[in-house]
């Protein structure tokens, strides 16, 4: 259950989901590959996160409910909740508007899921991948109550 004050959040369902094998412990922090609205991107595709965050203040879409699973970062990662940065995922620096609605949308999930006690970048737990990129760095998590992990279980080590 959403805070009071996220109520306002843009949703779009994408279909590409199943249901939640256990509450998510973690976030894994993607970049996509569309632009820099990726909030916009999602709203006219389909893009297997639970959000995606835009570049502007305050810009994020819902993509899959915080109950289901989306297809974002392999078997053990799917059951971590994905959030989508605006690409490309070699930006660096990233815009600060950027971070700013990201910790915003982190400290909403963080006092929605008491379960949430990790974060990781999808690189370190998909063999492959180079994203969020060097722009994203522990700062964007700092006081917001996760704590660095190597993905679910500490798999992909």
């Amino acid at each position: 259950e959403w805070p009071d004050w996220l109520d306002w959040i843009e949703r779009r369902d994408d279909p590409d989901h199943a249901p939640q094998s256990r509450p998510p412990e973690g976030i894994v922090l993607h970049s996509g590959e569309k632009g820099p609205d990726l909030a916009a991107a999602a709203l006219a595709m389909p893009i297997s996160y639970h959000f995606a965050v835009a570049a502007d203040p305050f810009r994020f879409v819902q993509l899959v409910s915080l109950q289901r699973r989306a297809y974002h970062a392999g078997p053990e990662g799917n059951d971590w909740i994905g959030i989508a940065l605006s690409g490309p995922y070699d930006q660096s620096p990233r815009q600060a508007q950027e971070r700013d609605t990201f910790r915003w949308l982190v400290l909403g999930l963080v006092e929605a899921l008491p379960s949430l006690r990790w974060w990781c970048r999808h690189s370190e737990i998909t063999r492959g991948k180079r994203d969020p990129g060097p722009g994203v760095t522990a700062d964007w998590i700092a006081g917001l109550g996760l704590t660095w992990r190597r993905g679910p279980r500490g798999w992909g080590r």
